[in-house]
């Protein structure tokens, strides 16, 4: 396919930057890659208000992530500054981002505050009430 046609672009990583026609591809297969070899953050909330169904992710910046839940299911989330998203799934979920630092996590009632905020990896375990 001529991907010099396409209008406009998709940037996934500062130093790759994929054509809108092979963007979804790309993002199922690197997005999503888990990385059991790297750094990865364990957290979950102080406490549980509310059941462990879903992570509300709101963008202080343009933000991509990939959310993987127990069942495998993976959900790209895709967020303008300002945006918020409830993605649902089981716990527990892997979040893979490089944009952590530009997001606020809550997570069964509680803000999530991944120290370091430079993790690319996250386990979000659930908290029982």
């Amino acid at each position: 396919p001529n991907l010099a046609a396409s209008a406009t672009s998709v940037t996934l990583a500062p130093s790759v930057t994929i054509a809108p026609s092979v963007a979804k591809a790309v993002s199922v297969d690197k997005l999503c890659e888990w990385n059991a070899q790297g750094p990865i953050l364990n957290i979950k909330p102080v406490a549980a208000n509310k059941k462990g169904e879903y992570l509300y992710i709101r963008a202080a910046d343009a933000i991509t992530l990939c959310l993987i839940d127990s069942n495998k299911n993976k959900t790209i989330v895709r967020l303008k500054k300002d945006e918020e998203k409830s993605v649902f799934g089981k716990a527990p979920f892997q979040l893979i981002s490089a944009d952590v630092p530009r997001m606020a996590l809550f997570f069964q009632g509680y803000r999530l505050t991944p120290e370091p905020a430079t993790s690319q990896q996250l386990f979000i375990s659930e908290v029982t009430p």
